[in-house]
């Protein structure tokens, strides 16, 4: 009977300690989702404070051009805002189609397929 308690004893010490490092491990996965979800807000708010810069029209009379226009998106540039808003649909698991949409509308991206690639392989998705 001894040896059966003493076995007894030593199981429920090895059964506590592994319930506690199960317990440290899930409180270690909800820093990291915390932690997650802080810096998918701030790039949610950039991407918007992005967005609301591009679109606020310049309150004094632009000088004239002696530099060739800016890249447009039918020359393969990218928009300023549409990769962050990119990333920021894909990092919320946004279909792809939904995202493409999203940057035809807002940024008039005719084929945002290179772009979406990109993103889409520096998620890892």
């Amino acid at each position: 009977m001894g040896e059966e308690r003493e076995r007894i004893e030593r199981l429920d010490g090895e059964l506590r300690r592994v319930a506690e490092a199960a317990d440290a491990l899930v409180r270690g996965a909800q820093d990291l989702r915390a932690a997650l979800d802080s810096l998918a807000d701030d790039l949610r708010e950039l991407a918007r404070e992005t967005a609301d810069r591009a679109a606020v029209p310049e309150t004094e009379p632009a000088a004239p051009e002696t530099e060739p226009p800016a890249s447009t998106a039918d020359d393969g540039a990218v928009p300023e805002g549409a990769r962050l808003v990119a990333l920021d649909m894909v990092l919320e698991g946004a279909p792809r189609d939904d995202v493409a949409a999203r940057l035809r509308e807002e940024f008039d991206l005719a084929d945002p397929g290179r772009l979406l690639d990109d993103v889409y392989a520096r998620v890892g998705r």
